[in-house]
């Protein structure tokens, strides 16, 4: 293949108004409060589905195999209804961004008026993250076992529901309700964000009392996913895939990525790259361990001889200081070629791994190179950053340019996560560590004030790398050496903080 410069086919393939009534539109009506708690199987999906199949054609993509709808048969296992709600005076807070439903809760109703710290029975108990002495939210801590054991409890002690409110930070709040197998309790149990938390409950702290009204009712049932797939033919003998999945209980945390999918294809459209296939889907299915995306692979047979690679768009509405984070890099010895061009125009996180909780990784484990764009996690409540949608979409087309005009790129398997296993913490930190830092240590993301290690010195940005005499390399050997402790303990900490070496002694009272 003649080479060429590949941006000289990307510069203005979006036209000159890159606020196009079609971009705010897209957004519009796939944020909108009707399609807000879309997921798989109920009708917010299907109209979310419908307008994608629409686009699609609209920009002259042909329907893979004669369809752009194509269903999946799936079962919720006690999926919450519908018409389930909570509200905090007379005002509805959303699942999945300001309140997360635990999968062993039961279901109940009432309106009731409550306090944080005053439990009486058959009200709701109101628990902070505080008063739990542990990173709830760390994947290799007891955190999720030790509310299970704690609302178990509250139940039996009387509790009509309980609400684990996040006290602390944003940055410990769950990002989707814990998995763990656990016994099913009576009373409905979840959790509420930092932002609802201090939206609803702090924000009304010299009131009498918390009006809380809910209806939370959960079933098994079946139902039909949707996965929505286009397809722009060049008869060549291999295909690239671009996806992002659609589905999901808050619907800005996918928006971004479905449009930024939308605006790919109508680079694909305009400027007509000619050396691979392109198959465009937008994938359902995402919360129920990625049906959507396993299913398109064994539906189509889409195998490493038949695709080139895969990339995958996540949450991206969240640009700031042109940070990005890209996921896979390490799935092929090709794709440093192909985001060089990125590089120079991001501040680039990167993680080298194929497998990890996104639609990408069943790609990944059918030998298929892939790579997934995102933006660095923010409060759920942010606004979206429309023009960082479209800045990330352009690039996007660049690199797709560049794969167009370059041989079929080599596979390579990269390292598998870490198996987590839970281990019981006794003390708490009174920290929370970044989950998404991949160099040695563990970076601080969070203080909590009046806590160990507040009073012990350590600042946000502190990088512990050495807890008395061992090395730190990550969060796993952190939480294996922070389980040794007892209160009452003490331990000497090395951090880094800027170029600097400190030493901080931490006492757990």
């Amino acid at each position: 293949m003649q080479a060429q410069n590949p941006l000289a086919k990307v510069k203005g393939f979006f036209g000159t108004n890159t606020k196009s009534n079609y971009f705010e539109k897209d957004i519009e009506y796939l944020n909108s409060s009707a399609l807000i708690k879309r997921s798989a199987g109920n009708l917010a999906e299907a109209k979310a589905a419908k307008y994608i199949a629409n686009r699609m054609a609209q920009m002259k993509l042909q329907p893979y195999q004669g369809k752009y709808i194509t269903p999946f048969t799936i079962k919720h296992t006690n999926k919450l209804s519908d018409n389930s709600y909570v509200e905090f005076f007379k005002k509805k807070v959303s699942w999945g961004s300001d309140i997360l439903i635990m999968p062993y809760s039961g279901s109940g109703s009432m309106a009731a008026m409550a306090l944080p710290g005053f439990n009486e029975p058959d009200n709701v108990w109101f628990i902070k993250f505080s008063d739990l002495g542990v990173e709830l939210n760390n994947p290799r801590g007891d955190g999720s076992i030790r509310m299970h054991s704690k609302a178990q409890q509250a139940i039996r002690d009387g509790a009509a529901a309980v609400f684990f409110i996040n006290d602390v930070a944003t940055s410990a709040d769950f990002r989707t309700a814990p998995t763990d197998v656990l016994e099913s309790l009576s009373k409905p149990v979840v959790i509420m964000s930092h932002t609802a938390y201090k939206k609803h409950i702090a924000a009304n702290k010299d009131k009498d009392w918390i009006n809380v009204k809910y209806d939370i009712t959960k079933n098994s049932s079946g139902g039909e996913g949707k996965n929505v797939v286009g397809y722009w033919s060049n008869r060549a003998k291999e295909t690239i895939v671009i996806g992002a999945h659609y589905d999901g209980l808050n619907g800005q945390a996918n928006t971004s990525g479905v449009a930024a999918l939308l605006k790919t294809i109508e680079f694909i459209s305009t400027k007509k790259l000619q050396n691979y296939n392109y198959m465009f889907i937008a994938f359902s299915g995402h919360n129920m361990n990625m049906a959507g995306a396993k299913k398109v692979i064994q539906q189509y047979n889409l195998n490493n001889t038949k695709l080139n690679c895969m990339i995958h768009i996540d949450d991206i509405g969240s640009l700031e200081t042109n940070k990005l984070s890209i996921k896979g890099a390490g799935t092929s010895p090709d794709w440093g070629d192909m985001l060089v061009n990125i590089n120079l125009k991001y501040l680039v996180k990167y993680d080298d791994r194929g497998a990890g909780y996104g639609d990408y990784e069943p790609f990944y484990r059918s030998d298929i190179p892939v790579i997934s764009f995102s933006t660095p996690s923010v409060s759920k409540d942010y606004t979206m950053n429309k023009e960082g949608i479209i800045t990330i979409a352009e690039s996007i087309g660049g690199m797709l340019a560049e794969i167009d005009n370059s041989p079929k790129m080599r596979f390579k398997k990269t390292k598998e996560p870490i198996k987590i296993k839970k281990i019981s913490i006794q003390v708490s930190m009174g920290v929370q560590p970044d989950y998404d830092f991949f160099e040695n240590g563990v970076r601080i993301n969070t203080i909590v004030e009046n806590k160990a290690g507040y009073n012990a010195g350590l600042k946000v940005g502190d990088i512990i790398i050495r807890m008395d005499a061992y090395d730190i390399k990550d969060i796993n050997m952190y939480m294996d050496e922070l389980a040794k402790y007892k209160t009452g303990s003490t331990i000497m900490l090395t951090v880094l903080r800027g170029e600097e070496k400190k030493k901080l002694l931490v006492k757990f009272d």
